[in-house]
């Protein structure tokens, strides 16, 4: 599964367990906080307003701001939403930059009660110097993976993973595994706590800044993990490729182009490393793709059509790719070139021979 099917961008719809994703770009002097999932889950920015509190360097090329918030009174609210019921799976998370850690009294990067005990939730969040935890409650007891190691002024992506059937309770940052504890405590995570971004209940507030958030109702593969670090792969968007050349065999095809690839809203804006590009050329029974096959290693951008691909429509296939890797979903393909014909002009069809003029 490509970032682009988990988040719905491009063609795709997201994934159905997507239940939020504010993705903190918002830059309107306002309170909103917007969510760019299917739940419409907005929250409210407390302490300020977006364009008081907008950061514009985020933590990579296509998340380029932050919501930066002061330690004091900057926090997002989205209301007593999104609790993990007792047999529930989940992953959360969200991008963070601290300018400090939080105390014993740890405030949330993201996440509902978990400060004590009595407050059942889950949450991601910094609990001391150069620690990171992610933590669920049933209201009796609490489960953590903390782990050290971490610094102030460097972006992380911090998430939490549970998964039931494996009994597992999963921190990673940056996309890979940090740690994970057996027999997280069980039952349901919903006390009557607020999901934030940036506080806790106690009141205790985060001084840092925060883009790109999520939760799902799932378990995240590792690979999925990756996934979200990695980012948002190329998507189409606009022109053609058209097959050149003379379609006959000993004769090199090639391919003019005024193809555009880019990012999709709301990153279209922004970059994810260079965009490089993969080839595959395939024959086909006709122009319209009947037994459309491979061409074992024609996999260049040109193609020298031999005697096997007489009488074959041939095009070529151009795969996008970029820092997050590729969406299959986004693969594009030429228009067909003329039937192949054989050298001197005649080209076998089935047990007879057609002369092209």
């Amino acid at each position: 599964m490509s970032f682009n099917s988990l988040f719905g961008l491009g063609s795709h719809s997201s994934d159905a367990a997507l239940q939020l994703l504010p993705w903190l770009q918002d830059n309107a002097a306002s309170t909103a906080v917007v969510d760019s999932g299917p739940g419409g889950i907005n929250g409210t920015l407390n302490g300020g307003n977006n364009t008081q509190d907008l950061d514009t360097t985020g933590p990579n090329g296509w998340l380029t701001s932050a919501l930066d918030l002061d330690g004091a009174a900057d926090y997002v609210n989205f209301g007593d939403v999104l609790d993990i019921g007792a047999s529930d799976d989940a992953a959360w998370g969200c991008w963070a930059n601290l300018d400090a850690f939080g105390a014993a009294t740890a405030p949330n990067i993201l996440g509902k009660g978990v400060q004590a005990n009595a407050n059942a939730g889950f949450a991601v969040r910094s609990t001391s110097t150069g620690t990171l935890q992610a933590v669920v409650g049933n209201g009796t007891a609490r489960t953590s993976v903390s782990v050290t190691g971490y610094s102030t002024a460097t972006w992380y992506l911090v998430a939490g993973n549970l998964d039931r059937a494996g009994s597992l309770l999963s921190l990673y940052v940056n996309g890979a595994s940090a740690g994970s504890t057996s027999s997280p405590a069980s039952g349901s995570y919903n006390g009557a706590n607020n999901l934030q971004i940036g506080r806790n209940d106690l009141p205790n507030y985060l001084d840092g800044r925060v883009s790109g958030a999520w939760k799902f109702s799932r378990s995240l593969t590792a690979s999925e993990h990756a996934e979200i670090k990695d980012g948002p792969e190329p998507v189409y968007v606009s022109g053609s490729d058209t097959v050149t050349g003379t379609p006959q065999d000993g004769e090199t095809l090639s391919v003019s182009s005024d193809v555009v690839y880019g990012l999709s809203a709301p990153f279209s804006g922004g970059t994810n490393g260079t965009v490089t590009y993969s080839y595959q050329w395939t024959a086909s029974d006709d122009g319209s793709g009947t037994g459309e096959a491979n061409i074992s290693g024609a996999t260049g951008a040109t193609f020298t059509a031999t005697s096997a691909e007489v009488g074959k429509y041939l095009r070529r296939w151009r795969r996008a790719i970029n820092t997050g890797g590729f969406d299959p979903a986004e693969d594009l393909a030429s228009d067909f070139s003329g039937v192949i014909v054989a050298a001197g002009g005649v080209t076998a069809r089935g047990a007879s021979l057609l002369l092209v003029m």
